[in-house]
């Protein structure tokens, strides 16, 4: 069995559980109330600032020059891709970027970002894509599936968020990862698998978490 299949059978239910949270749902039918969305807007942004820094640790990290280059590029989609769709609805809702960067990562967001930030200093490459895959391969197979239940309707206010995460360009750079993992899989001992398996799946946990901090619009419990 190739390894993600081991992953994805670890958080089958998670998974679903994220497909049926209101949240996720709202942005297939266009109901997700505005409010709600540009507050994950500006949380997601801050995100992925992180997110793509710890793509720059992964480049160091890698001894390889294709990973070097593979882990470079998934960055820049990241940072002019992802980034440009978020930019895109800021400006719309009136989100001036100077707001965004003043903004505070809420409880779960610095939670989820440190922790990948830690796993990736304290390893090497293999905890590094461990940590990143849930993110794109969820956001992947969530979009995938909501337009296999809704299509991408023109008057949908999210249309451009889910052909952001249907794109070709983000296909390829999840694929590029999944296949990563099961070749580093091949050379892991049984305890190396399951410390790997345990990011992954504590990953999956903040992703779940992360849509219902946005629903509910929670920053800091204290």
């Amino acid at each position: 069995m190739e390894f993600t299949k081991r992953l994805e059978l670890k958080v089958e239910d998670l998974r679903q559980k994220a497909m049926e949270h209101p949240f996720v749902d709202g942005l297939g039918s266009g109901k997700l109330p505005k409010e709600i969305f540009k507050y994950y807007l500006v949380q997601d942004y801050l995100y992925l600032i992180d997110y793509a820094k710890i793509f720059a640790l992964g480049a160091i990290k890698a001894r390889d020059i294709e990973l070097i280059q593979n882990f470079t590029n998934s960055q820049n989609l990241i940072l002019n891709s992802e980034m440009e769709t978020h930019r895109g609805y800021m400006k719309e809702f009136g989100i001036s970027l100077e707001e965004a960067n003043r903004s505070k990562p809420s409880q779960i967001n610095l939670s989820y970002t440190h922790y990948m930030y830690t796993k990736t200093a304290q390893g090497g490459v293999e905890e590094f894509v461990a940590a990143i895959l849930p993110c794109m391969w969820g956001y992947l197979e969530i979009a995938d599936r909501l337009v296999e239940k809704f299509g991408i309707q023109e008057d949908n206010l999210y249309k451009n968020w889910l052909e952001m995460y249907t794109s070709d360009e983000f296909r390829e750079q999840t694929y590029y990862f999944k296949d990563l993992i099961n070749k580093i899989a091949l050379t892991k001992t049984s305890d190396e698998l399951d410390y790997l398996e345990e990011i992954f799946v504590n990953t999956t946990k903040y992703e779940y978490l992360f849509w219902d901090m946005a629903y509910k619009q929670e920053s800091w419990q204290v």
